[in-house]
């Protein structure tokens, strides 16, 4: 009976063993690209590492292989399992990528995704055509889109720098990959500029070759401003060169006649070189006289004029005026008889600028100052000694024309009591008369149109106008007489000044007085 218990024990056991030990159920290996993602974007050259995860839990893993568009293009064996893929081979588009797992079970897996590899857009920039003085046509065709859609096209272009981008000017031609034309303007004239047409797709901008091309040349523009009158025979001109046509301007000023539409074959008064705004002075005008004015300009293409305006300059003087020439520059000055004196009526504007920090010198050379570099309308500015020519004999010719000479303290008092000042005040120093100052300044009854600085320059308080005499002090070498305008008063006065302030000049003719 023990034994037959003892035997179904065991037979029991056996039977538990034969179930613990029974084969397990065989698990599926897997397979998976964990590089790139499906739909992953890259350009044309990156390199592109496929990675993939492949394992079995019943086994091992035999191979790997990785194929691109269904080509096997590598194998591996050994984990990690990767494929370092160099694209600069290929073109664009879209690629799938298939990778299969082989297990020594003879068990396979595969797994798949898509990439796209986009490219450089490739555009053609065209030659220039339909070249004018400020535009031009150009544009581009695009040769490849680089597997993404144009969404943006045109040229771009320079005048200063090679290889111009969208950061300097540019046009917008729209979107695609047809062929585009485009304008380009606002140019200046005879430059050269420098021009690529470029295309945008979802990489970036990229750029055709450089052409250049040099816009046409013409004649100036040059506008005509306002006008205003300084004195009875002078003007000033607003003058405005806009362009200069793309060649250097070799004159521009004013050009004037009695006659419409003056050229620079009637009287012209010459400026400067260059473009840009400046004022023009007219002096020498007959008052009571209708004058044309236009501006001009000249380049190496021709002369160019603005809009024609006339002007009478009107005097309150009815005393008889005339004409001089100085011989040795052509200059003309505007002359006046007072009484039975002929006087330069307008200031002397001979000789050669230097500058106010310098001394005037005996060299055989006039030298003079500017005041605030307007020697048209205010003359020269000279010390006494270069005003008489180094001599320093009263009523001496000095640096006056040929018939005429600095005129002397007594000559001015001639001036002065012609004018009505009383014999008793002449001889006076500083303020004297009554209005006589009034009828020497410009608009004044005498026609001598002294000009006061303080009419230009405002900013100067009591900035007075200052003629010399030829009559040096009896007692100082150093001092001399000389005259002032006042800006402030109708007085005239009589003045001793240091021989080294530079002053006006007024020359008095020869034949009356001499």
């Amino acid at each position: 009976m023990r034994l037959k218990y003892l035997m179904g024990q065991i037979i029991l056991l056996s039977v538990l063993f034969s179930l613990l030990d029974c084969k397990k159920e065989n698990q599926l290996p897997t397979c998976k690209i964990t590089y790139p993602n499906n739909g992953d974007i890259f350009k044309l050259g990156d390199t592109i590492d496929i990675m993939v995860d492949a394992f079995d839990p019943d086994g091992l893993v035999d191979k790997v292989k990785f194929y691109i568009d269904d080509t096997c293009v590598f194998r591996d064996i050994i984990f990690p399992y990767l494929y370092r893929w160099i694209t600069k081979e290929e073109t664009f588009g879209e690629y799938n990528i298939k990778v299969t797992a082989k297990y020594h079970s003879d068990d396979s897996q595969t797994d798949e995704c898509s990439i796209t590899i986009l490219g450089n857009a490739i555009v053609v920039t065209n030659n220039a055509d339909s070249i004018t003085l400020t535009s031009a046509i150009s544009g581009g065709k695009i040769i490849n889109d680089g597997g993404s859609q144009i969404i943006q096209k045109g040229v771009c272009w320079s005048r200063l720098n090679h290889n111009p981008t969208l950061a300097n000017n540019h046009t917008y031609n729209g979107s695609g990959s047809s062929s585009f034309i485009s304008a380009i303007t606002g140019l200046l004239p005879n430059y050269k500029y420098y021009v690529r047409a470029y295309a945008t797709n979802s990489l970036g901008t990229f750029y055709g070759n450089e052409i250049s091309f040099t816009t046409l040349k013409t004649v100036p523009t040059v506008v005509t401003g306002a006008l205003d009158e300084l004195s009875s025979y002078a003007v000033l001109i607003n003058v405005n060169i806009v362009s200069n046509g793309g060649v250097t301007i070799t004159s521009s000023g004013v050009c004037y006649s009695t006659s419409p539409n003056p050229t620079t074959d009637d009287n012209i008064s010459w400026a400067r070189e260059g473009t840009g705004f400046f004022r023009c002075v007219i002096r020498s005008l007959l008052p009571n006289t209708k004058y044309y004015f236009r501006t001009y300009a000249t380049n190496a293409m021709g002369t160019t004029y603005g809009s024609e305006i006339s002007h009478t300059n009107t005097s309150n003087s009815t005393n008889e005026t005339g004409i001089l020439t100085d011989s040795r520059d052509g200059q003309t000055y505007i002359t006046v008889k007072i009484g039975n004196q002929w006087w330069m009526a307008e200031n002397l504007n001979i000789g050669t600028i230097i500058e106010s920090n310098q001394e005037q010198t005996n060299n055989q050379v006039i030298e003079k100052y500017c005041y605030e570099s307007f020697c048209k309308i205010f003359g020269g500015l000279y010390q006494w000694d270069e005003m008489m020519s180094y001599v320093t004999m009263t009523g001496s010719k000095g640096i006056c024309p040929d018939g005429w000479h600095i005129p002397s303290d007594d000559e001015w008092k001639i001036l002065e009591m012609e004018l009505g000042m009383p014999q008793s005040q002449v001889d006076n120093l500083f303020e004297r008369g009554t209005d006589q100052g009034k009828q020497l300044k410009v608009s004044g009854a005498s026609g001598f149109e002294g000009l006061i600085y303080a009419d230009f320059f405002p900013i100067y308080y009591n900035s007075n106008s200052y003629f010399w005499t030829s009559t040096q002090d009896t007692i100082s070498e150093d001092i001399a007489f000389r005259r002032a305008l006042y800006d402030q008063n109708p007085y005239v006065g009589r003045l001793f000044g240091y021989k080294t302030i530079g002053l006006s000049v007024r020359c008095v003719k020869d034949s009356i007085n001499k």
